[in-house]
């Protein structure tokens, strides 16, 4: 019997060393900032010059570029999304969109024409619900296959990402989710942000390899308790110490292989950003926006490190050949005629 003892205990010990002991591997972006300047000065150049039709390029160039600046186990990310596929999923959205803003400003003039009352709502609130309603039910459809598109675009050594999720749990998701936090007042808006994010990391895949999180409502909303409360007792002070507690929480609490992410941004990085950055943009006419980029990036991805190397010998490729650029080209649609119905 002690021998039997004996030999769990040291099974035990040998399947905790491990873990304990795991070297923590860094992710870094060590991208120079010249050359982020260079490209940010050339994409407004051609953005202007081309009344803004550049923007799709400007904005794969850039992802491009911090996606290759950034360095885990002494691998690059890469990103492989064209300027032309955002563009022509533009073109293929904004026909939907444009017909979408017409009936909104017909129903915006109709609603102009009826008689109201003193202390009726007025017609561009209405017209306005009216968009949000549209939005809510097109929503989760949209963010899926944005993420689809997004993940499907990146890879590290070759494999791609992945995302699996499916609408009509996303709709669910949000149909339960939207009213009982509503109902509560934002209680329970804690358990409906670790249900959603553990969709969209349970539905991520790097190659065949799945992620996990292990985030729980109850702990969520202690951070959020504390939080709030802190924030409000600061002046807003704590509110920088809130938001790295929580992103440090999500990350912390995601897994993939069984080996998890561990974050460790300060809030006080985060508050020196805030403290920086209108003075950079004012004393540099908002050219030093590549400067808070650069500073942004490396305080989130310096921070963040992982347990221990995966095991890519069981890592299979996997490729989702229906991500499309439609979604990415709908929002920027409806960004480009935002202005339409206030006309």
């Amino acid at each position: 019997m002690s021998s039997m003892e004996a030999n769990e205990e040291a099974l035990s010990e040998s399947s905790q060393s491990p873990q304990e002991e795991a070297p923590r591997l860094p992710f870094k972006f060590d991208a120079p900032f010249g050359e982020l300047f260079k490209i940010y000065i050339l994409n407004i150049l051609l953005t202007v010059g081309t009344l803004g039709v550049y923007t799709f390029w400007a904005q794969a160039r850039m992802s491009r570029f911090l996606y290759e600046n950034t360095v885990f186990n002494d691998s690059r990310f890469g990103y492989h999304a064209t300027g032309l596929e955002k563009f022509l999923g533009f073109l293929k959205a904004l026909p939907f969109i444009l017909v979408a803003a017409y009936l909104f400003y017909l129903l915006y003039d109709f609603l102009s024409g009826l008689p109201r009352e003193k202390g009726d709502l007025q017609p561009q609130t209405l017209t306005m619900f009216a968009v949000y309603g549209l939005l809510m039910l097109f929503g989760p459809l949209l963010k899926v296959a944005r993420e689809r598109f997004r993940l499907g675009r990146s890879s590290w050594r070759g494999l791609r990402f992945r995302f699996h999720g499916r609408v009509r749990s996303l709709y669910w998701l949000y149909l339960t989710g939207v009213p009982l936090t509503l109902l509560t007042l934002g209680i329970y808006f804690p358990w409906f942000y670790t249900r959603l994010h553990r969709y969209y990391m349970e539905n991520s895949s790097y190659g065949s390899e799945r992620f996990a999180f292990h985030g729980r409502g109850w702990d969520l909303f202690k951070i959020c308790f504390k939080g709030i409360l802190l924030t409000v007792l600061s002046c807003g002070i704590y509110a920088f110490w809130f938001q790295a507690a929580l992103h440090n929480y999500v990350w912390n609490h995601t897994s993939v292989q069984g080996r998890r992410f561990e974050s460790r941004v300060d809030g006080a990085e985060l508050l020196g950003l805030a403290f920086v950055g209108p003075v950079i943009l004012i004393l540099t006419f908002t050219l030093g926006l590549p400067i808070l980029l650069h500073m942004r990036m490396t305080i989130y991805v310096n921070k963040l490190s992982f347990a221990d190397n995966p095991d890519l010998a069981r890592i299979r490729a996997s490729r989702d050949p229906s991500a499309s650029a439609l979604a990415d080209g709908i929002s920027h649609a409806a960004d480009s005629i935002s202005d339409f119905l206030g006309g």
